[in-house]
């Protein structure tokens, strides 16, 4: 009787021990939110090397690499089965982003002409490394007068396109500072961080800005400063019958907006 109980117990380690290895696994949460499943063979300072747990004693099991950038933790309990976490905005390795936001600005020039403009902001963004991105933006503005304004005839709607290089090399709980550089092309200049026009000229523009963007669960908020240089030549000609010669300008926007991200 005594044996035939210590067989039975001995048993029922091994099953336990059999089911305990089955279902056991670690849990490597990426910075864009997805939790992979598997064995971790290796992690050190670069890099995290996972196999499927089933493969982990083959010799040459099939792997998966994770630089340590695209990390955001390792786990060795389920983390859905525990308390939900926040997940802070952290550009990461193939991150995605776009977002937008929108301006209305009313003004009167006279008592009996009152202008408004409505501007709506757009943009999209691709991360390259977890220091770089690319990023590209429109703004669009659509002017329309009141109804004793006899002279909004003369403008007309005008855009912003451009593709910036941006730079994020620090981020902390979410707040990632931010600079960027590029250009594109234009049809007028801001004036009071909304663009306006009264002619049709193409401008070619370089613009720089600093900004800051905070975000959680998949949505963030923006505010940058931007400024613009303009060249371009207006297609006109002078009092002498010679085409007007280049023109330049600059002219700076303060934009506040929100953006999802992955």
């Amino acid at each position: 009787m005594a044996s035939r109980t210590f067989i039975l117990f001995i048993l029922g380690l091994a099953s336990m021990a059999v089911v305990s290895e089955a279902t056991a696994k670690d849990f490597v949460r990426l910075r864009n939110g997805q939790v992979i499943q598997g064995a971790i063979l290796r992690q050190d300072s670069a890099v995290v090397v996972l196999t499927s747990w089933e493969d982990r004693r083959l010799l040459q099991p099939p792997l998966q690499v994770f630089e340590k950038q695209e990390i955001e933790s390792v786990w060795f309990v389920n983390p859905s089965e525990l308390e939900e976490r926040h997940i802070h905005y952290s550009p990461h390795v193939s991150g995605y982003e776009f977002g937008g936001g929108l301006v209305f600005q009313s003004w009167a020039e006279t008592y009996l002409a009152r202008r408004q403009v409505l501007q709506f902001s757009i943009g999209a963004g691709y991360t390259i490394t977890s220091a770089l991105g690319l990023e590209l933006s429109g703004d669009f503005t659509i002017p329309f007068g009141g109804k004793s304004d006899t002279v909004w005839s003369s403008y007309d709607g005008a855009y912003h396109v451009m593709m910036n290089v941006v730079g994020h090399p620090i981020r902390w709980k979410g707040i990632v500072p931010f600079a960027s550089a590029g250009g594109g092309a234009a049809i007028g200049i801001p004036v009071n961080g909304v663009t306006l026009v009264s002619s049709k000229d193409i401008r070619s523009l370089v613009d720089i800005g600093l900004g800051i963007k905070w975000g959680a669960d998949h949505v963030g908020v923006r505010a940058e400063l931007r400024h613009h240089f303009y060249t371009w030549t207006p297609d006109a000609i002078d009092e002498f019958g010679r085409r007007v010669p280049e023109q330049t300008a600059d002219a700076s926007q303060f934009k506040i907006g929100l953006f999802y991200f992955r």
